[in-house]
């Protein structure tokens, strides 16, 4: 009996502890590698990374487009049961295309913004933001072309 108690504390210690492991090393990151002209989005789950190289379309800017929606809060629909689930979505823009190459999603405006104006300085392009209103503005110009 007291071997089984064991066995079942290790199993629920370890069933307990791994996934949050998993969730607290959890991390997303966006490689971009200018001299394959290839770029991909990389998921790090306990050391192990996984993400797919893809050739780096020509990017025009970086945009941070705000999109929100509602979802049902309950199976039952009554009144005020939804809710309004927002994120700004981090995109490619790439030239005569009308849909951009989506990166990452965020749920936080500012820390959007901070990663976009990383990426766009990675790249060398401006970065522009799309409102809830679908206005735009540039959040950051494209750098100036270095003199060679």
């Amino acid at each position: 009996m007291w071997l089984k108690l064991y066995l079942g504390a290790v199993a629920m210690v370890v069933l307990g502890v791994v996934p949050v492991l998993a969730r607290n090393r959890m991390m997303t990151t966006l490689e971009i590698n200018h001299s394959s002209g290839r770029y991909r989005i990389c998921s790090h789950v306990l050391g192990l990374q996984r993400g797919q190289w893809k050739k780096l379309p020509l990017v025009q800017r970086v945009v941070v487009r705000y999109f929100s929606e509602y979802v049902a809060a309950s199976s039952d629909y009554q009144e005020g049961d939804f809710q309004q689930a927002r994120e700004y979505i981090l995109l490619f823009s790439v030239p005569d295309s009308p849909t951009g190459v989506i990166l990452y999603r965020h749920p936080v405006r500012e820390q959007a913004v901070a990663i976009a104006c990383q990426i766009g300085d990675a790249l060398g392009v401006e970065v522009v933001e799309f409102n809830q209103y679908q206005q735009v503005s540039v959040v950051q110009d494209a750098p100036p072309p270095a003199h060679q």
